[in-house]
């Protein structure tokens, strides 16, 4: 698990059809859409495994390592450094 206040994500490259209404002060700021791989139980109310989320730029710490000799490319994020959470529209 990774440190209560904490998320272990990976970047979403591909668009997804949501909406999400983000405030203008946060619109020039936010980087990318990731998607919650791990949460710590203490967080687990406000995030899932599987969430997409949007967080603002310079917020996140990549860590790269090797799993069956395969590079593997993960991102702890604060949660206070998490915009929104996206939904997708039935």
């Amino acid at each position: 698990f990774p440190l209560p206040g904490f998320l272990i994500v990976e970047r979403i490259e591909e668009k997804i059809d949501t909406f999400l209404e983000v405030p203008d002060s946060a619109k020039k700021n936010y980087k990318d859409r990731v998607k919650v791989l791990r949460v710590h139980p203490q967080d687990s109310e406000d995030f899932k495994e599987g969430d997409t989320v949007i967080c603002f730029d310079k917020s996140d710490y990549e860590i790269v390592f090797t799993f069956n000799k395969k590079p593997v490319r993960v991102i702890r994020v604060r949660t206070s450094d998490v915009i929104g959470k996206l939904v997708e529209h039935e």
